[in-house]
């Protein structure tokens, strides 16, 4: 994908003139030259479409052919730093350089002749230009210049002279001056073959240089709810598709994020990193503020003004229960279904805090300290519906469910709150799917505070199952030895029944069948198009997967159409 503009981009017109034609030049040294002649393609068959000379990775002069061409007799010349020796390849001599593009990966040019919109990549071979400044020409079977390109640096007017020219015609003078001085690729963008040549440092090899339209249909912000005036407040960022499915934008696809009114600061990166759907920022308000709107937008694609469970406001308060995760605010990471969040794989170490802004230093200080009872609940986010009733414990005492619709039902739990305001818990959900955890505590007025309520809620976050068990409860199905001492299941591509289910933890260590041996069903997983291989052990000498599903296929085929190949070449049944 090209994502810079050349500075500068010459094409000089000028009048053709008919000049005597000259021979094709052989394979290997072209030579110095200005006598060259401009072919008289109408249309165009193909031009150069890209040159990578250095770098990671392969390094190739790619071409798009706009019509039906005939590469007979064609070459391609280059020369690196302007001087000797320049290189002539053969398109037929020289098949073993070039790739036809589709298909993907590329098949050696063995076809001479080629349809319009491939890509043919030339591979290079010594010497390897490895230059930032250079020249790159087309020739047809006639000798005559199809296309060329002409790359410097526009510092450098030494390396914007030219070692090949033509006699008359405008087809020799393109040249690209560019000012990055480390450049090592160009390539013409919107449209390919044709468009204007810009600096292209992501090598798009036997593909298209346009950009790619963007798969963001919108974005989804999530955070806790409500911040406190005295921390930074994280806030995720999601990629959505026009399916509803969080999608990956590329790496470094920025967004702007503004909000309304104004908060104080904002920071994080704001550039996605390749990998994930989700970015995280932080927001900071000083000041007490009921509603923040977010926005965001990449340029097109926005964030849903008005739908509350994808653009919800963020309140700032100078009090509050907050949820942490290893000392960081609303950052409870995935789970696994039946383990406690402190045991490991993944153990985390929970506290919920009652804070409050310190009206004099604006620092986060205790709001409680000691025993309180405090009512919590949970929430099932995704699906919005919980099939486990009080599924989560918080150090061992089970809480109130709630439809992600709402949050109506709490239970009461007694945690006990240190000088810093914090009080550890450990979690466990029997359950998956995604959750969220919310908190309040009542309180008396004081001397120094009036009688409030104090709320907060956690990010939205994942618990998984355990693992999948998969098993068949026909007869004879479990072959503990895994030889020929079982009994007989089925015959050979008889169907027998096949059962998935995801389940909870036992203990560290589980995997394959242990996932069989009365751990708990999480009824609220949900995941389409799960895979299913087979594995063959016994015997040693067994055929492959592709072997066993063909005579697979081919019994089936047989059990419909009795003939002694019931299998056409295509693998399906006759």
């Amino acid at each position: 994908m090209v994502n810079a503009t050349l500075s500068k981009l010459f094409f000089a017109g000028a009048l053709f003139i008919a000049c005597p034609l000259l021979a094709a030049p052989p394979a290997g040294d072209l030579g110095s030259r200005s006598d060259l002649v401009c072919a008289d393609q109408d249309p165009q068959q193909t031009n150069i479409n890209e040159v990578t000379f250095s770098g990671t990775g392969a390094e190739y002069i790619e071409f798009k052919t706009l019509t039906v061409t005939d590469f007979s007799g064609w070459q391609v010349c280059y020369v690196a730093n302007n001087v000797d020796p320049d290189v002539c390849a053969d398109f037929a001599t020289g098949s073993g350089s070039f790739k036809a593009f589709p298909p993907a990966g590329g098949e050696t040019l063995t076809t001479l002749t080629q349809d319009p919109d491939k890509y043919i990549v030339y591979y290079f071979g010594s010497p390897n230009p490895n230059s930032t400044y250079g020249e790159v020409i087309l020739l047809d079977d006639s000798g005559e210049v199809v296309d060329y390109i002409k790359y410097c640096k526009d510092t450098d007017a030494a390396q914007c002279e030219t070692y090949w020219s033509a006699a008359s015609g405008s087809c020799m003078d393109t040249v690209v001056e560019h000012g990055n001085s480390s450049l090592k690729s160009i390539g013409r963008v919107e449209p390919d073959g044709t468009g204007d040549w810009s600096e292209n440092p992501d090598k798009t090899e036997g593909g298209t240089n346009e950009p790619t339209a963007s798969s963001i249909a919108y974005f989804v912000i999530s955070h806790s709810g409500t911040g406190v005036t005295c921390e930074a407040e994280p806030v995720t960022i999601t990629a959505y598709d026009a399916g509803d499915n969080p999608v990956i934008p590329p790496a470094g696809t920025g967004i702007t994020v503004t909000t309304t009114p104004a908060v104080d600061d904002i920071s994080g990166s704001t550039a996605f990193d390749g990998s994930s759907a989700s970015l995280t920022l932080w927001l900071t308000e000083t000041t007490a503020t009921a509603a923040v709107d977010i926005d965001v937008t990449d340029g097109t694609a926005t964030d849903i003004d008005g739908d509350a469970a994808k653009d919800p406001a963020l309140a700032f308060v100078d009090a509050a229960l907050r949820f942490y995760a290893d000392g960081s605010a609303s950052s409870i990471g995935t789970q696994i279904a039946g383990k406690a969040s402190d045991i490991a794989p993944g153990a985390q170490t929970l506290t919920l805090r009652a804070v409050q802004t310190n009206a004099d230093t604006g620092a986060c200080e205790a709001r409680v300290t000691g025993t309180q009872t405090v009512q919590l609940a949970f929430s099932c986010e995704d699906p919005g519906t919980c099939k486990t009733d009080d599924g989560v414990s918080i150090s061992g005492t089970p809480i109130a469910d709630n439809p992600a619709a709402g949050i109506s039902d709490y239970s009461a739990v007694s945690l006990t709150f240190d000088a810093n305001g914090s009080a550890a818990f450990t979690l466990n959900y029997s359950d998956a799917g995604q959750i969220a955890l919310h908190a309040r505590l009542a309180l008396g007025a004081t001397a120094t505070h009036p009688a409030t309520t104090l709320t907060g809620s956690s990010n939205v976050f994942t618990v998984k199952p355990a693992g999948l068990c998969v098993e068949s409860l026909d007869t004879n199905a479990d072959c503990p030895s895994g030889d020929a001492s079982c009994s007989a299941f089925v015959p050979a591509a008889i169907d027998f029944n096949l059962t998935v289910r995801a389940v909870g933890w036992e203990s560290l260590g589980e995997s394959d069948s242990d996932f069989c041996s009365g751990n708990s069903v999480t009824p609220n997983f949900q995941l389409a198009g799960i895979a299913i291989d087979q594995n063959l052990i016994a015997p040693a000498g067994g055929g492959s997967r592709h072997a066993w599903r063909h005579r697979l296929r081919h019994e089936r085929c047989r059990q419909r159409q009795p003939h002694p190949d019931p299998v056409d070449f295509r693998g399906r049944c006759l």
